[in-house]
């Protein structure tokens, strides 16, 4: 499956860096975890933002066509918040994440790059 997710980092950093804790791998008990297997900048979304695919958040919270809200994103503390996670029992939604993805947005410094990644899970 692919989804768009949004990479917040800091100006010089890099989105392939902050995502790299996420690749799945095989844990010690044999069990895969992690979010993707498989990421490109852009991919199936390119140009999401105003035909672009990274912006700083200042540009991203003024565009006259605000793009959707991703289905997760990369806060700049390195946390992961997904719209939906899946535990034993299948498919759960998380709580406000509409609230919680504008309000991160909101929070962020001016300058903070957001980065449009297409992941694959």
């Amino acid at each position: 499956m692919h989804l768009l997710i949004y990479v917040f980092t800091e100006p010089r950093a890099s989105a392939e860096e902050a995502l790299e804790p996420f690749r799945q791998h095989e844990n010690n008990d044999g069990n895969w975890v992690g979010e993707w297997d498989w990421w490109a900048e852009g991919g199936r979304w390119h140009g999401h933002l105003d035909g672009r695919n990274k912006a700083a958040a200042s540009e991203v919270r003024g565009m006259e066509t605000f793009p959707a809200s991703p289905f997760g994103f990369l806060t700049l503390q390195g946390e992961w918040v997904a719209r939906e996670f899946w535990d034993d029992n299948g498919s759960q939604k998380t709580a406000d994440y509409e609230a919680r993805y504008s309000q991160y947005l909101a929070s962020v410094p001016d300058e903070t790059v957001v980065t449009v990644v297409d992941i694959h899970s």
